[in-house]
């Protein structure tokens, strides 16, 4: 208290100035405000212990009222202490739903993130209450970003509602930090590779996408919001979840290039999983939230266990199609393709990008040599042995982009008859799974599932 009285008396008036680290003796300023707390009745009450713990008690619940309003998630319980030496102590305890009370101590004890949000909104709270922020300018530099996704969202409903009388800026690179998509107000900054000067880009849809990445992550708030919504799972045509990126390009490309309406993909939504170990939970959550899910897997061990679980997650046989030709499992998608034709892709692929190491086509002979599970399996093994020839590694993703736009263009002159035959054979057993589990699958089952 005697550091915050001394700086208070040797500062100087001045406007309103928000800063990474905020002004100590300003946020101290502010608390007492909030509780209503008089310094010199506190000094007063010192001397009568049973009058200056109900004076604490007092300015703890105004502090403790006034902040939750503009306080997202749980609750929180503020108490003033005054200890010896003449320090003002802030204690904090989470209060959940069901008035159970926890994670009782000291402020400086917390993460630095809930202390950068208690400040903050110690700031905001107090300054809004006395009308001080009107049309100021407010410059703030990655503001929360240490917060957890729902704190953050509660920082930028707090900017959203100082916007009305102020001018706010902020830079982030959260998605959770973006409350304005509108073109002018929403800015996007980039390095001009060419010219190593920052760019702006007011229509922040032309900018790179490794740039809009968090935007889109923000701009598809909506469709996460569908996902947990069981109203809209119920109601949802059947979704199939792959493994990887490369899977949704080929089921969309290969439908494309059958052309067989009585197996199309068409009244599917396709769902990549960000990664194998991704599709486990993933095909979960949108099973126990009302969706016909249908998961397809790699023949591998680990795709094997996923299966399992997916079992003992109340997910039926029907649900779990492995890639299969002919009574035999695949390892993987580039599998329904005659070795010859998905040779081609890879030879038109890499012969450009790998010119200057020496890159040749390659025979069918010189890649099944490896003995290897699976057409890519083999692949990776060439590249292994060329790794002192920095091949790199074996990228499928690239390979399926060369084909998937090869068919777009209607130029996958290089796909026989027999590869477009074993195809169809997948979209048939996707087309028949449905049809079972619709058939066999009470209607009431799907409003249990929760």
């Amino acid at each position: 208290m005697a550091e915050y009285i001394k700086e208070s008396e040797n500062e100087a008036s001045a406007g309103i100035e928000y800063i990474e680290g905020f002004d100590r003796a300003e946020t101290v300023r502010n608390l007492l405000y909030l509780s209503e707390l008089d310094i010199e009745k506190l000094e007063e009450f010192k001397s009568s212990p049973s009058k200056l713990i109900k004076f604490l008690n007092t300015a703890s619940k105004n502090l403790t009222r006034r902040l939750n309003p503009s306080w997202k998630g749980e609750s929180i319980n503020v108490e003033l202490r005054l200890n010896p030496g003449n320090i003002l102590s802030v204690v904090l305890s989470d209060v959940h739903k069901d008035g159970t009370i926890t994670n009782t101590g000291l402020l400086n004890r917390r993460a630095e993130g809930f202390k950068w949000t208690f400040s903050f909104i110690v700031n905001f709270a107090a300054e809004t209450q006395r009308a001080e922020l009107k049309e100021a300018i407010l410059l703030l530099d990655e503001p929360a970003r240490n917060l957890h996704p729902t704190q953050q969202a509660g920082i930028s409903d707090l900017l959203k509602n100082l916007a009305g009388s102020n001018q706010v800026l902020y830079a982030t690179h959260s998605p959770f930090m973006i409350f304005d998509y509108t073109p002018g107000n929403l800015l996007v900054v980039e390095l001009d590779k060419k010219k190593h000067l920052s760019k702006i880009f007011y229509e922040y849809w032309k900018a790179d996408d490794a740039t809009l990445t968090p935007i889109l992550y923000g701009l598809s708030k909506g469709l996460v919001g569908s996902i947990t919504d069981r109203g809209v799972g119920y109601n949802s045509r059947p979704l199939i979840i792959v493994e990887s990126m490369s899977d949704t390009m080929y089921l969309n490309a290969f439908d494309k290039f059958l052309q067989d309406p009585n197996i199309s993909m068409n009244p599917l939504n396709v769902v990549p999983a960000y990664s194998k170990n991704s599709v486990l939970p993933l095909s979960i959550f949108y099973h126990t939230h009302g969706y016909n899910t249908f998961v397809l897997l790699d023949n591998d061990y680990e795709s094997n266990q996923i299966a399992e679980q997916l079992k003992n997650n109340k997910f039926s046989d029907t649900q779990i199609i492995f890639f299969e030709s002919g009574g035999n499992l695949l390892q993987s998608m580039e599998d329904y393709m005659i070795t010859e034709d998905y040779l081609y892709a890879v030879n038109q692929t890499y012969e450009i990008k790998l010119r200057r190491e020496g890159f040749t086509n390659l025979t069918k002979e010189e890649v099944l040599i490896h003995g290897k599970k699976g057409i890519v399996e083999n692949l990776k093994a060439v590249w292994n042995e060329h790794s002192d020839d920095d091949w790199g590694e074996f990228e499928k993703e690239e390979v399926c982009r060369y084909i998937s736009s090869k068919i777009a263009l209607g130029a996958a002159t290089f796909l026989t008859e027999k590869t477009r035959d074993r195809t169809r054979t997948l979209y048939r057993i996707i087309a028949e799974r449905i049809r079972q589990y619709q058939n066999t699958t009470p209607k009431e089952q799907f409003s249990n599932e929760s």
